[in-house]
């Protein structure tokens, strides 16, 4: 959506070459080498700029000095999705069978050190229980895993899976957020489900490679602040 109304703005067509992998960081990678003209964009999110640092020893990119950062442009609370054959309608009823059966849940993300993976560890920590990683190279595959019944669960972002839970391939059980979200607003908090102080939330922002040169930037800074 960001392509589309920028590219309206500017006059001109803006191609997405989605990058998934590794928490987003190959995306990233990608751009932080891009040439510094203003013309490679970076839409990406809270793992690949803050969890993947202290998280890999082996990232090649920095990303304070690799970037320019341009506008902040969503904040999103993750869901906890399950398939709905999974016999629980609450967070509670979750729980009492993952003490029931430990390890025999399984919950899908977008790759190690993603949003959806420190959630899905937050949660077992916070909750006593333990449920089974199970890494993709992005959301899709793991949408496409738990509505074929391979896993049963997972933390996404509102936006990403509100198309499943509206066709009901998707049963949602609860909300990251400290407060309810506005789209899904039935949805109680982890906090209301019992879990204290369980608030996690997912930003996304817009980036050029660092050594772009200021009027670009500055271009780029004005036009996406009128987009969002």
């Amino acid at each position: 959506m960001i392509a589309e109304y920028l590219g309206q703005r500017l006059g001109q067509n803006i191609v997405v070459e989605n990058r998934p992998g590794k928490g987003a960081t190959i995306g990233t990678s990608q751009v932080a080498k891009a040439a510094p003209d203003g013309y490679t964009l970076l839409v990406s999110n809270i793992s690949s700029f803050a969890i993947a640092p202290p998280l890999y020893g082996d990232l090649d990119y920095d990303p304070v000095k690799d970037f320019v950062p341009i506008v902040m442009v969503a904040e999103l609370a993750q869901i906890l999705v399950v398939h709905p054959s999974v016999p629980a309608n609450s967070i509670n009823e979750l729980l009492a069978l993952a003490k029931a059966k430990p390890g025999a849940l399984r919950y899908g993300s977008s790759g190690i050190g993603s949003t959806q993976h420190i959630a899905g560890e937050a949660f077992d920590a916070a909750a006593g229980v333990k449920a089974v990683h199970v890494p993709y190279k992005g959301s899709a595959q793991a949408h496409l895993d738990i509505i074929a019944g391979n896993i049963e669960m997972m933390f996404d972002t509102t936006s990403s899976a509100m198309g499943q839970i509206k066709a009901g391939k998707f049963k949602p059980l609860a909300v990251t957020s400290a407060k309810r979200s506005a789209e899904l607003p039935e949805v109680p908090t982890l906090i209301e489900a019992g879990l204290a102080g369980f608030d996690m939330t997912t930003w996304y922002a817009v980036y050029v490679t660092a050594g772009s040169p200021p009027e670009i930037v500055a271009k780029l800074q004005a036009e996406l602040a009128r987009v969002v």
